[in-house]
């Protein structure tokens, strides 16, 4: 929420510095970025390696005529 505070024109930028060092990151706004948008990217990549092991597949290939469940085919 520090852009709220920099787009009305108060200095967030001294704050950015500070919670950057709390988090153990330098307190360049480039460096501070890449590493927010890997995490993004990891935590994505996360997600569908979760979703693919957890939700069933659906098939591909339509059922033969006469199969269970398909009788007018």
């Amino acid at each position: 929420m520090l852009w709220l505070l920099a787009l009305d024109g108060q200095p967030a930028g001294a704050t950015a510095r500070t919670v950057a060092a709390l988090a153990g990151l330098p307190p360049y706004a480039g460096v501070t970025l890449a590493v927010v948008a890997l995490l993004a990217v990891l935590q994505v990549l996360a997600g569908a390696w979760l979703a693919r092991a957890v939700l069933p597949r659906r098939r591909l290939v339509p059922d033969e005529p006469g199969a269970a469940g398909n009788p007018e085919r």
